[in-house]
């Protein structure tokens, strides 16, 4: 069964780890999220059907939902990561990985740190783990070291805890933003 309560804490850690860089990011899953009661009301027995017909409108928008959070993610040029609880990746989209040089597969669980600077890499290893330990928001300035190309990239990933509607942490989602200074790269 689908998990609204995730797909709403994506959407809204989606916003928050965009603000981190960025000015606000219109999320349409926060508005869609403000107007379920209005839509379940709408869905009501005598004015929607069977509960039958309840669920299965219900989980129409949701698919919508999720299809369109997918395609932002893909379509996105921010590199964007999503990780479990346990602080472990689970999904990077495609900018993320053009900017590791690294594929989704190759980048997960702890395979990203690969692509950091090896002489950043304990630093960043151990603050990414003791922000999810702790349930804190991450922010980190290292270097990338491109895999496919040998690039050098300065960045600042930024990474929030993405709860549920009961205020449970379910995973984290964060963002890597290259740094501005010649589209961040240092050195080849």
């Amino acid at each position: 069964m689908i998990d609204i309560a995730q797909i709403v804490a994506t959407a809204g850690a989606i916003a928050g780890a965009g603000a981190a860089g960025y000015k606000y990011v219109y999320c349409p899953t926060r508005r869609w999220f403000q107007n379920l009661n209005r839509a379940i009301a709408e869905l009501r027995p005598n004015c929607g059907g069977s509960m039958k017909d309840i669920l299965n409108q219900l989980a129409h928008r949701v698919e919508i939902q999720c299809a369109r959070i997918v395609a932002m993610r893909e379509a996105s040029t921010i590199a964007t990561f999503e990780c479990d609880l346990s602080g472990k990746s689970t999904f990077h989209n495609r900018a993320l990985c053009e900017l590791f040089g690294l594929s989704n597969e190759e980048m997960c669980h702890n395979g990203w740190l690969e692509a950091v600077d090896p002489a950043h890499r304990e630093r960043v290893y151990d603050e990414w783990y003791s922000a999810v330990e702790k349930h804190l928001p991450y922010e980190a300035e290292y270097t990338i070291v491109n895999v496919r190309n040998g690039k050098h990239i300065n960045a600042t990933a930024y990474a929030r805890p993405m709860k549920s509607s009961n205020g449970q942490i379910i995973g984290y989602f964060g963002t890597v933003i290259p740094k501005p200074e010649a589209g961040g790269l240092v050195r080849t």
